[in-house]
């Protein structure tokens, strides 16, 4: 029965739900209890990937042979605390 109150708590769900994806690195969020105009006829955009550079590609590799290797460890009950 009060719409402010409900306009108030939907706000604030939503400024929490902001904050989460903030936290996960995005520089942009904005969030609205209603769909702008046009919304509709938006595009979709998808990701794009991206070539590594001779650098990042071995430390990627590096840390996914780390990964590898302290998987096997904990599946085999090998690993300790600090794995």
């Amino acid at each position: 029965m009060d719409a402010a109150l409900v306009e108030k708590l939907v706000a604030e769900k939503l400024e929490t739900a902001a904050a989460t994806v903030r936290a996960e690195g995005w520089k942009w969020v904005e969030c609205s209890a209603t769909a702008p105009a046009g919304y509709h006829a938006m595009k979709r955009h998808y990701p794009e990937a991206l070539s590594l550079s001779e650098e990042d590609q071995a430390a990627l590799d590096a840390a996914r042979a780390e990964y590898d290797e302290l998987a096997e460890l904990i599946e085999s009950r090998m690993a300790d605390d600090e794995a």
